[in-house]
C-alpha cells in the first residue's frame, strides 16, 4: 500500500478519477515528490493548484469563470506526493485515502478529496423524492465548489470564443460605422449649399454642419475599429480550428494596429473640413478657369464614404444563413463579400436590386457631376484671385465663346447622368471641365456594368423552370384531347371526299394531316414525358434504387 504511486494531477477531473470504487475523487500529483520534504508545503502547493489562493482564506468568492478554470483547467503547478525519505534514501509515497484521511485529520493536515453532493448536503445516489438531484462537488473539509456539473458540462461560451457572437457584434458596429458616415455624408452636403446659398463659409451655420461632419468621421473611424477588433478574434479562432493550436485571446491590440487596411480607412475617413476652416481651389480645364471651393470638394469626397453601406448589406446576408462556418468549411465555400453579392442577383430579386442601384448611380453622379460643373467664381464669398482671370467668367469651347454660369437646378445633372447611362447621349448637354468628364465616364462605365447585369438577370427571369415547363406540357396535351376530335373529325372529311371523287379544291390536304397528327400526338403523350430533363433523371435514379434494394432482398432472403 505504501510503495503503490499516486496518480498525476494533470488532465482532468474524469481522466483522473481513475477506478475508484466511491465518489471520492483523488487528485494527488507525485511529479515533484523528490522537492517536497513537508506536510505543509504539500497542502500549500495542493491548494495553489486548485486555484485557492490566499484571497479566498479571507472571503473572496471566485467569480464564474474562476470557479470553471478552477474544476476543469489542469493546474500548471502539480500538486506534489506526500512522502518520506526510509534509511535506504528511498522516497516512499503514501496513499490518499478515506483510511489515512482520518489519520491526517488528527495531524490538522487539510484533505483534498473531492466527493459528488447534493444542495442539502447528501449523496446524490440517495433517490429522495424520486426529482433528478443537481450535483455539486464539495471538498472533505466541507467547502463546497459553488459550481454544478451542469454549469460545468454547458456549452456556453464566452462572445471571444463564439464565432456567431463575434460575427453579430462587428454586424452591430458596421451598423454604427454606416450611420455615423452616413450622418457625416449629410452634413457635407448641408455645408455646400449653405456655401452655394451665398452663406458665409465662416459663418456659424456651416461651422456646426463642420462639428457635426468631424464628430461623425471620429465616430465612423471607432467603428471600424471595432470592425477590425472582432475580425482579428476571428482570424485567431479560425487559426485554432484549422492548425489545433491553443486559441489565444491575448494582446488582440498589437494584431489590430499593425493592419494596413484600417488604418488606410481610418485616414480616408478623416478627411473632411474642420470648423473654421475653408479655402479655395482654381484649375485649368480647357484654356479656362474654374474655381471649386473647399466645402464643395469635401462633400465629393465624403460621398465615397456610402461604401460603409456595403457592409451593412453583406452582413444582412450572410447572417441569415445558419450554420455558415461549418457549411463553409464543408463546401469550401467562402462566405464573404462576392458570396453576398451574387446571392443578390438570383431570381427576381436581382432585377430589383440592381434596378435600385442604378437608380442611385444616376443620383449619386448627378450630384457629383453639379459640383465639377459649377464655379466659385459666380459666388459673391469667393476672394480667389484666379476669379479676377478673363478666362474665370467667359469660358471658349470647340470654337464658341459664352459666359460661365451656374446651374442651381439639380434634376439637370440628373438627366445628364441618366441618358448618358442609357448609352443614349441626345447630345444637348456635354462636360465642360475635366473633373466633368471624368465622373461621365466612371457613370459610364458603372452603367454599362449594371445594364448588362440588369438585362440577363431579367433574361434568367422570365425563361421557365422545370415546373412551369410540365405544368405547360401538361396543359398542351389536355388542349390537344379536346381538340382531337375536331382535328379527326376533319381528317375523316377529307378522307370521305378523296374515296367519293369530289373536289378537293381550297383544301390544304397536307396541313390537315400535319395537324391531326400532331394533335394526337399531343393528346396520347404519357405523363413522364411531360417532366423535364432534370425531373427525368432524378425518377430514374428514383427506379434504379428501388431495383437495387429489392435485388438486395431477393438475394438476402
Amino acid at each position: 500500500m505504501l510503495d503503490q504511486p499516486l496518480p498525476t494531477g494533470s488532465g482532468s477531473i474524469r481522466e483522473r478519477r481513475g477506478k475508484v470504487s466511491s465518489n471520492n475523487l483523488v487528485l494527488i500529483s507525485n511529479s515533484d515528490a523528490l522537492d517536497l520534504m513537508s506536510e505543509e508545503t504539500f497542502v500549500s502547493t495542493a491548494e495553489d493548484s486548485f486555484g485557492r489562493k490566499s484571497s479566498l482564506s479571507k472571503g473572496r468568492k471566485l467569480s464564474k469563470e474562476e470557479r470553471r478554470k478552477a474544476v476543469l483547467s489542469p493546474s500548471k503547478k502539480s500538486a506534489p506526493a506526500m512522502g518520506r525519505r526510509d534509511s535506504m534514501g528511498t522516497f516512499r509515497t503514501h496513499s490518499f485515502s478515506v483510511d489515512s484521511e482520518k489519520k491526517q485529520s488528527s495531524t490538522k493536515r487539510e484533505s483534498l478529496d473531492l466527493k459528488f453532493t447534493t444542495i442539502n448536503g447528501a449523496s446524490p445516489d440517495d433517490e429522495g423524492d424520486g426529482k433528478p438531484q443537481k450535483k455539486y462537488l464539495e471538498r472533505s473539509n466541507g467547502r463546497r465548489i459553488d459550481m454544478s456539473l451542469e454549469e460545468v458540462s454547458s456549452k456556453d461560451r464566452e462572445w471571444w470564443h463564439d464565432r456567431d457572437k463575434l460575427d453579430a457584434k462587428a454586424a452591430r458596429w458596421n451598423l454604427y460605422a454606416a450611420v455615423f458616415s452616413s450622418a457625416g455624408l449629410v452634413a457635407s452636403i448641408a455645408q455646400h449649399e449653405l456655401v452655394f446659398m451665398e452663406r458665409d463659409p465662416k459663418g456659424p451655420e456651416v461651422d456646426i454642419c463642420k462639428a457635426i461632419n468631424m464628430l461623425c468621421s471620429i465616430s465612423s473611424c471607432c467603428a471600424v475599429v471595432a470592425h477590425y477588433t472582432f475580425g482579428v478574434y476571428t482570424d485567431r479562432i479560425y487559426y485554432h480550428l484549422n492548425n489545433m493550436v491553443t486559441l489565444r485571446t491575448d494582446r488582440i491590440w498589437l494584431d489590430v494596429i499593425v493592419h494596413k487596411m484600417m488604418w488606410a480607412e481610418i485616414a480616408f475617413l478623416m478627411i473632411h473640413l474642420p470648423p473654421g476652416w475653408t479655402f479655395e481651389v482654381s484649375m485649368d480645364t480647357m484654356g479656362n478657369v474654374v474655381v471649386y471651393r473647399a466645402e464643395s470638394l469635401m462633400c465629393l469626397i465624403n460621398s465615397f464614404r456610402a461604401y460603409l453601406i456595403l457592409r451593412v448589406v453583406k452582413d444582412h446576408v450572410l447572417l441569415g444563413l445558419p450554420l455558415r462556418h461549418t457549411i463553409s468549411k464543408f463546401t469550401s465555400v467562402q462566405f464573404a463579400a462576392l458570396f453576398s453579392f451574387k446571392f443578390l442577383l438570383v431570381g427576381w430579386h436581382a432585377v430589383v436590386h440592381l434596378a435600385s442601384w442604378w437608380g442611385v448611380l444616376i443620383i449619386v453622379s448627378g450630384y457629383w457631376y453639379r459640383i465639377a460643373e459649377n464655379s466659385a467664381c459666380q459666388l459673391s464669398t469667393t476672394e480667389s484671385i484666379a476669379c479676377e482671370h478673363p478666362r474665370a467668367l467667359q469660358w471658349s469651347l470647340t470654337g464658341q465663346t459664352f459666359e460661365q454660369t451656374n446651374d442651381p437646378y439639380y434634376y439637370n445633372p440628373v438627366w445628364v447622368m441618366f441618358i448618358t447611362s442609357s448609352t443614349v447621349g441626345y447630345g444637348d448637354f456635354s462636360a465642360r471641365t475635366h473633373l466633368g468628364r471624368f465622373i461621365t465616364v466612371l457613370n459610364i462605365g458603372a452603367a454599362i456594368a449594371l445594364v448588362s447585369l440588369l438585362t440577363a438577370s431579367l433574361s434568367n427571369a422570365l425563361l421557365w423552370n422545370n415546373e412551369e415547363n410540365q405544368a405547360i406540357i401538361i396543359a398542351e396535351r389536355e388542349q390537344a384531347k379536346i381538340t382531337l376530335f375536331t382535328k379527326a373529325a376533319t381528317y375523316l372529311q377529307l378522307w370521305w371526299k378523296r374515296i367519293s371523287g369530289r373536289s378537293l379544291e381550297g383544301l390544304d390536304v397536307f396541313a390537315i394531316r400535319r395537324e391531326f397528327f400532331e394533335t394526337h400526338s399531343a393528346a396520347k403523350l404519357d405523363m413522364e414525358e411531360c417532366h423535364g430533363e432534370g425531373a427525368k433523371v432524378d425518377q430514374t435514379l428514383k427506379r434504379s434504387r428501388k431495383v437495387c434494394v429489392f435485388v438486395v432482398v431477393c438475394l438476402c432472403l
